[in-house]
């Protein structure tokens, strides 16, 4: 049960990472330190409560991907 929740949310964050790079453009060549990915998630996270939305703002900006980006959140936790 657990595996499919987070298959669901990878397949969110792909999505709204899809959606993000259609607006603003391929992601950058030089990443953003993954120190300032709990900074760009929770700026997103907890003002707009869009969970799959700060994740990839995370994987945009910083070059992660959907898996990697859970991985740093249940550190943040």
């Amino acid at each position: 049960m657990e595996k499919m929740k987070d298959n669901q949310l990878k397949s969110s964050v792909r999505f709204e990472l899809a959606k993000l790079i259609a607006r603003l453009g391929p992601a950058p060549t030089d990443p953003r330190p993954t120190d300032e990915a709990y900074d760009i998630y929770s700026e997103i996270r907890f003002a707009r409560n869009r969970r799959a939305l700060a994740l990839a703002a995370v994987c945009y900006w910083c070059g992660l991907g959907p898996t990697d980006v859970l991985e740093h959140e249940a550190n943040w936790s």
